[in-house]
């Protein structure tokens, strides 16, 4: 009797199953991978979009501020203006800084304290119209840059809400990786 060395025989079908189910783990975690890289670049991007919208809401808050300070400065030297008019000369010579028409204000010889109107009551007049008007263009403005800053920072809501998704795909991608591994599985015990 010889005894020779039995040599265990490697089939083909051994093989494929093995190969088969280390093909679709490779697939598997290259899907993973894609779908992290991807759910990555968009969180990055979603944190630029609120970095530039924050710069941008600043600079429109910068923008109000200093409007609300020329409003006030232009506004006390209406009021300056206004309360420094005591006599008719005084009113004649401040409606035309107070009016955009020209009024051409004369005193009547015969009436002082008259120019076809009252002047300081014009006067007067004007200077809360001019008030009114300024006060009025302010607040047209702040209400342009306050619409600015609630878009900016519903920007940037969206870009914050958007949160990515990638343990939702993970998860996703975990039922169709096991789907093909129970498939490579199934496939090599078929064959083997």
């Amino acid at each position: 009797m010889s005894t020779t060395p039995v040599t265990p025989k490697l089939t083909l079908p051994s093989h494929t199953g093995i190969h088969l189910f280390y093909l679709a783990l490779v697939i598997v975690l290259g899907v993973m991978a894609h779908v992290w890289l991807s759910e990555h670049d968009e969180r990055l991007l979603a944190e630029q979009t609120v970095k530039v919208s924050k710069q941008h809401e600043a600079d429109l808050e910068a923008q109000l501020k200093a409007l609300s300070s020329v409003t006030a400065v232009q506004v006390k030297a209406v009021q300056a203006k206004v309360a420094t008019v005591k006599t008719v000369p005084q009113a004649i010579a401040a409606i035309p800084e107070l009016s955009n028409f020209p009024l051409n204000a004369r005193p009547i010889p015969s009436m002082p304290d008259d120019v076809a109107v009252n002047a300081v009551a014009l006067t007067q007049e004007l200077g809360a119209c001019r008030t009114d008007r300024i006060e009025l263009g302010s607040c047209q403005q702040a209400i342009v840059l306050k619409d600015g800053i609630i878009a900016e920072e519903k920007t940037q809501i969206a870009a914050l809400t958007a949160k990515p998704k990638f343990w939702h795909r993970v998860g996703s991608n975990l039922k169709n990786g096991s789907l093909l591994i129970s498939i490579g599985i199934l496939v090599g015990k078929v064959l083997l």
